[in-house]
């Protein structure tokens, strides 16, 4: 489920929804998701001052949360 929704978010902020590849481990109740984009998509998905990620993070890990789990995100560069 929760990479599903960071594959959603993220596909309509790119230019690129094809080359978004997100890869999911785990680790007990710890989530970790690794995300890569095309390149010039990386600009938009981070944002100014790195507010858009930082909006990402924060609504992905309340979806951890709200299911009893923790969550790291990673951008794969």
């Amino acid at each position: 489920m929760l990479k599903e929704l960071l594959t959603f978010i993220v596909s309509g902020l790119v230019d690129n929804p094809d080359e978004v590849l997100i890869a999911e481990r785990r680790r007990g109740d710890l989530t970790i998701l690794e995300m890569a984009v095309a390149g010039e998509d990386q600009g938009r998905i981070i944002g100014k001052n790195g507010k858009n990620i930082n909006a990402i993070r924060q609504i992905m890990s309340a979806a951890a949360l709200s299911r009893g789990g923790r969550l790291t995100l990673n951008i794969m560069g």
